[in-house]
């Protein structure tokens, strides 16, 4: 869009602006990008631009650290950071909050994941997925506590690892490695404002399932 900016109206305005600061790519030289930024004394409207994209970029990196923040540290902050920009870029944020961001990371890894035409599968990438699914449905309670939501929840999980055992050691400040396999089962119980882990075990795993909890 290359409209003068006398015959270009609010929303498009909003739609280009968003367009340049939302691509991973910079603006080509027929944006014209002076007609709708002006430079200032010290930076070009280029390199206004540049801090809003780059800017934007740190916010979205920083939710996904947020909502993924013991796969961050389980991975390394290069590894991880390197996972979370190609999933941003295979899946840009649409929505106005940024609160469901990373819903479709766990899903990404799965269909990314180097091992995935081979017969026998890399353990290690097993295990960051089903900690990233976790932490998801974790951040996702969260987010209904802090709007308000007062109902009273228990979510169980069935994992291939102790994923329960090792994020509540991650949240107490511990510095857990990565267990090997066994099957294991949890539940984040919500009440009064509150969330907690438990380990439990295949009986109570199956009482709540039948119920869609």
């Amino acid at each position: 869009m290359n409209k003068p900016i006398n015959h270009t109206s609010l929303i498009e305005l909003q739609q280009w602006m968003q367009s340049l600061v939302t691509n991973k790519f910079p603006p080509s030289e027929k944006e014209q990008i002076e007609k709708f930024i002006l430079p200032s004394q010290r930076l070009s409207a280029q390199r206004h631009l540049q801090i809003y994209r780059q800017s934007y970029i740190a916010r979205l990196r920083e939710c996904m650290k947020k909502q993924f923040a013991a796969l961050a540290y389980t991975l390394g902050e290069e590894l991880f950071q390197q996972f979370a920009d190609e999933y941003l870029d295979a899946h840009p944020s649409t929505n106005y909050s940024l609160n469901t961001l990373g819903a479709k990371f766990p899903e990404f890894l799965e269909q990314s994941r180097p091992d995935k035409t081979l017969n026998e599968k890399e353990v290690w990438i097993d295990f960051m997925i089903e900690l990233s699914r976790f932490e998801y449905a974790f951040s996702e309670l969260f987010e209904e506590i802090e709007s308000g939501d007062k109902r009273q929840i228990v979510k169980v999980f069935k994992h291939s690892f102790p994923i329960g055992r090792y994020y509540l050691e991650y949240s107490h400040g511990k510095e857990p490695e990565m267990y090997i396999p066994e099957e294991t089962y949890c539940l984040i119980k919500r009440e009064n404002y509150k969330l907690s882990i438990l380990e439990t075990n295949k009986s109570v795993y199956d009482k709540y399932s039948m119920y869609g909890e």
